[in-house]
Order: structure tokens, then C-alpha cells, then sequence
């Protein structure tokens, strides 16, 4: 009885397990393909052959190999970024950070919507001009480019489209009380390309050099370098007459609202694809590739047998050398103070040769940098720009910057001073103040697409940030307040570098203090003492800063193989940002720090902060470098 029991069970067992089979294969297939998502598989970087260095080598390199004899891939291009801390992915190998202390991190937007709105009004820093902002971005895009998956065809993947289904779309979910976006509306959000590393970990690429060479002028690597190159005199081709920027034959993400007809309107080419992001940074772009012709001209009049390749690099060496002096003794004084520069030891000399170069020191680029810290410009980004002539009067009513990304129009207005006067314009503005609010150019409407109606037509970009740090896996803020030496905040009332008004917000948007977002909290940090950003904010830059400067054997302060000579150096020391616009624009005047607020002429200077108003100078006593300390006694 109980055997004949047992076979009844058996069979009724199998019949149900028959009938699940065949309802299942009556169900919707599709419906099946739609939840399940297309995982795309890593590349691996771990072991790679070896590169041959030249140790007696004068120049750098394009890609920034063999910078480091000992390690000749450090900081080289398309290498991956290292970390300061370990990985917080949800795997612990590369999925993006979603758990929090309680449940799930909140949306992206949602702590946009409730930490970075801005007023009306934007506050404004009483010290700095907008220039500096300008300057980071692109200073920025010298040390790193991190590039976002694309289609295997391809372009952009379409993660609210046809690629959804794609593990590397990782996209904003718009919360439900959005008055700017539709409630549930998908913004798309492509992940980073990630490689593994030797113990099957995603790592973010690095496709810039990382060292502060001018890659995003000259290019990352030989190709990029030939495609820019004249290949005479050492010029890099430019439009003329004017040496404007070359025309890109075949842009990817520039547009313009007219007919390109070259040399009148076009779009304009440098060796960075985000060279057109602003019209303000094509601008900037074009004075450092003025500068580099004005100095191949220079070296080949008193050089006259040098090859074009002698002048090409010698022309790019001096060019770098400024660039790297100017960012030391003029942006990160302004930037992250004195005081920590000199705790740091990355302040540099006025005088002579200070060879600080450590062959251990690794300069690569590190996550929490890159994706975090050296964002904190984008709070500094105004709602419009302005161009002013070179009488400091306005030339038209300020152009909503929303309507401008990737839109090259303004750099060739005004008989082609379109670069000059909006270059004035920064000089000649207030900065917007560094805080938690981002103005709506960029939190409501970076990117503006105007041909798209009622579908996304618009990101916002600390939400895309957030987004970014937490598909890089990376820690906390609380994570890295403990890094820097300070205390972790175990409540929101011990954020002892936040305003309270500023912690309660942050209370309002998450759960517990080890949830908040690195950026969100460095961007909501209060200012140190002499600088413009807040404690840990200062230390993660500093380190970078001097991981860049410590680990460059090509550093400009730098004697020896590859450096200058003493009358070379001394002649590099004395450039200025002001310096390199004098020359290269028809300006007349301009402030000599032009970081800082012109002083004003009735003697106004601005309370307690007179003290870091810049005098205004005229161009034509302004000098570059005497070339002839750069003759070659050795040519026939």
C-alpha cells in the first residue's frame, strides 16, 4: 500500500513538472529577452610586453611611454586609472555601487533635486574670475579622458533604445516629484570602458596621458600628433590668416546652425574630441596652438638649419614648460592655497632649478581624481557667457550657455575675435562661488538638444557625476575623509566641514553618513582658509598635483637630461597666462593674474579682499621668452 502511495505521489509530480514545461513554452519569448540583459565581456590588462626606452632621450613622447625608465608605462595613454582606495562594487568586481547602510543608495537625481538646485541668483566668489574655471576644464582634459562604452559599430550606445538591454547601461531613473524631467522618464547613462586587471577586477581607461603635457592640444599618441602637424617650420596646421584652430573634416559631436564654409565657419579641430565642448574652451585651445607657432617661428629664425622636427618638439617643449610653470605658480595657488601647496611640497621656486623627481612616484591618474575631485569646476560653470571687447565693454547680452555645447558659432563671430572677447569675458567676471549649487545651464540642461521635443532632450550633470563615481565603484566621502587624516562622521551632525544647513540636506537625501557620494561630498564642503575648496577636497588634489609634478622626469624645474638651462628657466618663470593671451591676441590690457578679479579703477577693491585684486597691465610690455637662449651654438 504505501509502495503504490509512493508511485501515485511519483507520477503526480511528473505530470505537474509536464504541464510547467509545456506552459512555459507557451509563454511569450520576447517577454523573456526583455529581462534579460546582454553582458558585453571585459578586455584584460595585466601582463604586457616590454617597452624600449631611449634614457638619453630629450623629448617626451606622445603617449607619455617611458617617462618612468623604471616603469615605462606609468601615466602613459589608454593605461588604467590606479586608486587611492579599494573598490566598493556591489561584487566586489565591477558592479556599480547601489547598496546603502539601510537599503538602496538613493536616486542620482533625486539628491541632485534636493542638494544642488540653485537660486535665482548665483553667489559669487569675491576673489576669483571666471577665467579659472575655463582654465581647470581644460587642464583638466590634459590629464584624463575617460571614455564611455560605445556600440560595436561605433557611436553612442542608444540605452534608452535599441541597447537597454546592455549590461554597460547603467541608466538615471527621474523620481517621481521631478518638475524638470518626466516622472520615470529614462536618462541614458553609458557606462565607462572598463578593463580587468590582474585579479579579474574592472578598472576604469585613462586615453590621456597623464602628465600635464599639453596632450589635449598635441594629441595622445604619434597619429593623433601627424594628424595636427603641418610638417614644416615645426608648425601645427592652422587656419590662416589668423592661425586659427584646423578645420575637422569630419566632426563627431560639434555642430553648427549654418552651412560650414571654411575658413569662415567650421568646426574646429584640436587634439582633444571635447575641444569644442564650450566655445570658451575652443577658445582657449587656440591660444596654446597660436603659442606653439609663434615659438616654431621664433626657434626656426634663429635656428635656421633645424629640421622641422627639431623645432616641432623643441617649440612643444617650451610650450609645456610654460603650461606646467603657469599651473603650479598661478591656478593652484588660486585653486587649493598656498599653505597646502607648500605641505605638499608642490610649490615651485621663483628662481633657478628645484629637482623634486622621485622614480618611484607613480603619476598615473587615480580614480578618485578624475571621476570626484577635480570635478568640483563644474560648480563653478555660470548660467551664461560673456564676451567683452577689448575695452572691457559688452559686445552683446549674455548667451545662455545651455545653448552652446558643442556649438561652434560664437568662436567665429566678430571678424574671428569671437575667441578674444569671450576669453575677455572670463577674465572680466566674477566667478561663481564653489558650493553645493550648480546653476540650471548645466543641472537642467547640460547638453540641450533643441531639435529633440518631448522625448530627453537634456542631462544633469552632477547627477551624471554621482552616477559616474558609483559605476567606478568608488568609497564614499567618509571613505576618504579618513584617507586625507580627518575623522569619519559617524552622524550627519559631526560633518564638521559642512555648514549645518548644508548637513541637513544631506540628511535628507541619505540614510547615513557612509552613503554620501564622494562628489556630492566634496562639492558641499565649506572652503579652507586661502583656498577655494574645502578640506578633503584640497588633500586629493594636492596629492595628484604632486604625484604629477614628483613622478615627471620631464618636469619643467627639472635639470639634466631633458631640462632647460639655467637662462632657459628663468626665462620659463616669467611667463604668465597673461603673458601667452598678450601675445596672441590683439588684447590691450588685461589683468597680470588673470585667476583673480580685475581691480577696480575708483579704487574699490573689495573690502578685505582688496589684497587679491589683480592690477590690470598692458599687453604691449608684455614679453615671451628671449628665444636666443635657445640658439643652437652646434648648427653650421
Amino acid at each position: 500500500m504505501v509502495v503504490r502511495c509512493f508511485h501515485v505521489v511519483q507520477r503526480c509530480i511528473c505530470i505537474i513538472l509536464i504541464l510547467c514545461l509545456v506552459f512555459l513554452q507557451g509563454t511569450d519569448s520576447s517577454d523573456k529577452v526583455k529581462r534579460k540583459r546582454r553582458a558585453v565581456p571585459l578586455d584584460k590588462e595585466c601582463e604586457q610586453s616590454e617597452l624600449t626606452c631611449q634614457p638619453d632621450e630629450q623629448f617626451r613622447t606622445m603617449d607619455g611611454s617611458c617617462n618612468n625608465l623604471a616603469n615605462p608605462r606609468w601615466g602613459m595613454s589608454n593605461r588604467l586609472q590606479n586608486r587611492l582606495l579599494k573598490n566598493v562594487y556591489d561584487d566586489d568586481k565591477g558592479a556599480p555601487r547601489a547598496e546603502g547602510c539601510n537599503s538602496k543608495l538613493p536616486l542620482v537625481r533625486q539628491v541632485s533635486n534636493i542638494i544642488h538646485a540653485a537660486g535665482e541668483t548665483s553667489d559669487l566668489d569675491y576673489i576669483r574670475s571666471q577665467f579659472i574655471m575655463t582654465f581647470g576644464q581644460f587642464l583638466a582634459h590634459d590629464t584624463n579622458l575617460t571614455p564611455m562604452v560605445e556600440k560595436d559599430s561605433g557611436g553612442d550606445l542608444e540605452c534608452c533604445g535599441e541597447d537597454s538591454d546592455n549590461t554597460e547601461c547603467h541608466n538615471i531613473v527621474i523620481p517621481e516629484d521631478d518638475t524638470r524631467f518626466k516622472p520615470g522618464e529614462c536618462m541614458p547613462f553609458s557606462r565607462s570602458v572598463g578593463r580587468l586587471d590582474c585579479n579579474d577586477v574592472r578598472q576604469q581607461v585613462n586615453m590621456q596621458t597623464s602628465y600635464i603635457d599639453l596632450s589635449m592640444s598635441y594629441g595622445k599618441n604619434m597619429e593623433e600628433s601627424s594628424n595636427l602637424r603641418n610638417k614644416s617650420g615645426g608648425m601645427l596646421n592652422a587656419v590662416n590668416p589668423g592661425d586659427y584652430l584646423p578645420v575637422d573634416e569630419s566632426p563627431k559631436k560639434c555642430e553648427l546652425r549654418v552651412p560650414a564654409n571654411p575658413p569662415s565657419i567650421y568646426c574646429p579641430k584640436s587634439g582633444d574630441p571635447r575641444a569644442t565642448e564650450t566655445p570658451v574652451l575652443a577658445s582657449l585651445h587656440t591660444i596654446i596652438h597660436r603659442e606653439h607657432n609663434r615659438l616654431a617661428e621664433a626657434l626656426a629664425g634663429v635656428n635656421p638649419s633645424w629640421s622641422d622636427e627639431q623645432l616641432f618638439q623643441t617649440a612643444r617643449k617650451i610650450n609645456i614648460g610654460q603650461w606646467q610653470h603657469i599651473v603650479y605658480n598661478e591656478y593652484l595657488p588660486a585653486t587649493i592655497g598656498s599653505e597646502k601647496m607648500e605641505e605638499y611640497g608642490i610649490d615651485v621656486k621663483p628662481s633657478g632649478h628645484h629637482d623634486t623627481y622621485n622614480e618611484s612616484m607613480d603619476a598615473t591618474v587615480f580614480n578618485a581624481f578624475s571621476t570626484a575631485a577635480f570635478r568640483f569646476g563644474h560648480s563653478l560653470i555660470p548660467q551664461a557667457l560673456s564676451m567683452v571687447d577689448f575695452d572691457f565693454s559688452p559686445k552683446r547680452k549674455a548667451e545662455e550657455l545651455k545653448n552652446h555645447f558643442f556649438k561652434a558659432d560664437l568662436y567665429h563671430t566678430y571678424n574671428k575675435l569671437g575667441i578674444e572677447y569671450l576669453l575677455m569675458g572670463m577674465a572680466n567676471s566674477p566667478c561663481p562661488r564653489f558650493d553645493r549649487k550648480f546653476e540650471n545651464s548645466v543641472r537642467q540642461d547640460l547638453f540641450f538638444d533643441e531639435k529633440k521635443v518631448g522625448e530627453m532632450n537634456a542631462f544633469d550633470l552632477p547627477a551624471l557625476n554621482n552616477q559616474r563615481g558609483r559605476d567606478h565603484g568608488l568609497p564614499g566621502y567618509n571613505e576618504y575623509r579618513e584617507y586625507c587624516g580627518l575623522p569619519k562622521a559617524t552622524s550627519f551632525s559631526e560633518l564638521v566641514d559642512h555648514l549645518p544647513d548644508v548637513a541637513a540636506l544631506l540628511e535628507n537625501a541619505y540614510d547615513c553618513t557612509d552613503d554620501i557620494d564622494l562628489f556630492v561630498g566634496l562639492v558641499t564642503e565649506k572652503p579652507s582658509k586661502g583656498s577655494q575648496v574645502g578640506p578633503v577636497t584640497q588633500c586629493l588634489l594636492a596629492q595628484q598635483f604632486k604625484n604629477l609634478k614628483d613622478g615627471d622626469r620631464f618636469f619643467y624645474e627639472r635639470q639634466g637630461t631633458g631640462g632647460f638651462t639655467p637662462d632657459q628657466l628663468e626665462e620659463i618663470k616669467k611667463i604668465r597666462m597673461s603673458t601667452l593671451f598678450c601675445l596672441n591676441t590683439d588684447a590691450k590690457k588685461i589683468q597680470g593674474n588673470m585667476f583673480l578679479r580685475i581691480k577696480r579703477a575708483d579704487g574699490k577693491k573689495g573690502s578685505c579682499y582688496k589684497d587679491y585684486f589683480s592690477e590690470l597691465e598692458d599687453c604691449d610690455n608684455m614679453t615671451g621668452v628671449n628665444i636666443y637662449h635657445w640658439i643652437d651654438m652646434q648648427q653650421p
